[in-house]
């Protein structure tokens, strides 16, 4: 009702102005009778359309009298407040064209531009999967050096390391289903757009803050979760909860260092998919013995998972290590 309220109020001037014999000009009407003016415009959100009929007589102006001038979104908006006569002369706007910008009237009218136009990432509503662009393709990706102790080690997918050029200590056929890439311009690339995904992810509005608290025991649904200026930690069982959303989006953010104890795991219920989980570590990751760990490690620096653990996802470290020991890494059927 306050929106229809608030168009009356914002077309009522512009039809006293008619009345009042604003200087008319040419038309498609033409002669001393005002033509039919219809305007329409069309966005994401839908299609919208208004017509307005001129007067008659010379001192007339129809709705097409006050095309032309041009305003841009701004202007529609000041501080909330609807626009006065002379601000539509001067904008030259019938009903129609103020919605040109591609925003409804209700979202012109409700004193500002709504939620909906924000271009941040909503996480919480299953969002879109963060692009890793080329480094998708890879499992396990470090900066300086990847190296294994361990003989039953095994990696489905790529593997590489830039601008690094040294891979150790692998088994033979380790990676399967993938490339090995060492210091080549396949792995180059791979680093680039994980560098563009890590502070894509590291620039997200955070939707709670877990400062200070251990995920072990927690169940999280999906949003962005965020360590402020301190390590993050999970000594236990941590449950992601996508409420049977399959392309629902967590992201945990942490300043420093992530570690893990022996035996943690993290688990995903209800849809849930481990190319949707990201860990964004600010220094360097340290997974316990034993783990079973879930989702895409993206770290600044290094990341080390102990013996005998086993990651659903990816471990890609930007400038440092990433050193392994009898693990299992796999993205499994993630697509991104």
């Amino acid at each position: 009702m306050l929106r229809n309220l608030s168009l009356c109020l914002l077309l009522v001037p512009v039809a006293a102005l008619a009345v009042a014999g604003c200087p008319k000009s040419s038309t498609s009407g033409g002669g001393g009778s005002g033509g039919a003016d219809t305007s329409s415009s069309s966005s994401s959100t839908g299609t919208s359309s208004s017509s307005g009929t001129g007067g008659t007589g010379t001192g007339g102006a129809d709705g097409g009298d006050l095309l032309d001038a041009g305003l841009d979104t701004g202007d529609l908006l000041d501080a909330g407040n609807l626009l006065d006569a002379g601000d539509l002369l001067d904008a030259g706007l019938d009903a129609g064209d103020l919605l040109d910008a591609g925003l409804d009237a209700g979202h012109l009218l409700d004193g500002g531009l709504d939620a909906g136009l924000d271009a941040s990432l909503d996480a919480g509503d299953g969002g879109a999967a963060v692009s890793l662009a080329s480094a998708a393709a890879f499992t396990v990706l470090g900066g300086s050096t990847v190296t294994n102790t361990g003989t039953s080690t095994t990696i489905v997918g790529d593997l590489g390391v830039s601008p690094g050029t040294a891979i150790t200590g692998l088994p033979a056929g380790v990676p399967t289903g993938g490339t090995e890439h060492l210091g080549d311009p396949v792995a180059a690339q791979a680093e680039a757009d994980l560098t563009t995904a890590y502070n894509t992810l590291a620039g997200m509005p955070c939707d709670t803050i877990l400062t200070g608290k251990d995920l072990a025991g927690m169940t999280l649904t999906p949003g962005v979760y965020c360590y402020v200026g301190v390590a993050g930690q999970l000594s236990g069982a941590l449950t992601l909860d996508a409420q049977n959303n399959p392309d629902a989006l967590f992201v945990i953010q942490i300043a420093s260092t992530l570690t893990t104890t022996n035996s943690a795991t993290v688990t995903l219920i209800n849809g849930g998919q481990a190319c949707n989980v990201y860990w964004q570590v600010g220094t360097s990751a340290t997974i316990g013995e034993s783990n079973m760990f879930a989702g895409n490690i993206v770290a600044f620096a290094s990341i080390t998972l102990m013996a005998n653990t086993n990651l659903a996802g990816r471990a890609l470290a930007r400038t440092a290590a990433v050193t392994l020991d009898a693990n299992n890494v796999a993205v499994g059927s993630c697509t991104h």
